[in-house]
C-alpha cells in the first residue's frame, strides 16, 4: 500500500489517481469523483474528502466498508463514500453541479 498523503487540495487527490482507481476495482466500483469543501478549495485542517462512487451492480455493503477503509489510510483523512445510487435526490444537483471526476 502506498504511504499516506498529506491532501490539502483537488490536484494532491489527482496525483493519487492510479491508487485510487486501484482501490475502487478492487472493491467493485468503477467510476469516481470528488465533490464538497475539496473541489471548492474551502479544505480546513479538520475537513473530511467527499467521493461519489459508481459501484457495479453485484457490490456489497462490505465494498463500501473496504473502500472507505482504505481511502482514508490512502489520503491521511477522513472521506465519506457516497455511493451513486444512495445520493439523495435534492442533493443531487448541488452534487453532480461541483463533482470531479478521476
Amino acid at each position: 500500500m502506498a504511504e499516506t498523503a498529506t491532501i490539502h487540495t483537488l490536484e494532491d487527490i489527482r496525483r493519487l489517481r492510479p491508487q485510487i482507481m486501484e482501490l475502487a476495482r478492487r472493491h467493485r466500483a468503477y467510476k469516481v469523483s470528488v465533490f464538497g469543501s475539496c473541489v471548492r478549495g474551502e479544505m480546513r485542517a479538520d475537513s473530511d474528502i467527499d467521493f461519489l462512487i459508481e459501484f457495479e451492480s453485484d457490490f456489497r455493503l462490505t465494498d463500501v466498508i473496504r473502500l472507505t477503509q482504505r481511502l482514508e489510510e490512502l489520503v491521511g483523512r477522513k472521506v465519506d463514500v457516497v455511493p451513486k445510487h444512495a445520493l439523495r435526490k435534492e442533493l443531487e444537483e448541488s452534487v453532480t453541479g461541483e463533482m470531479q471526476s478521476l
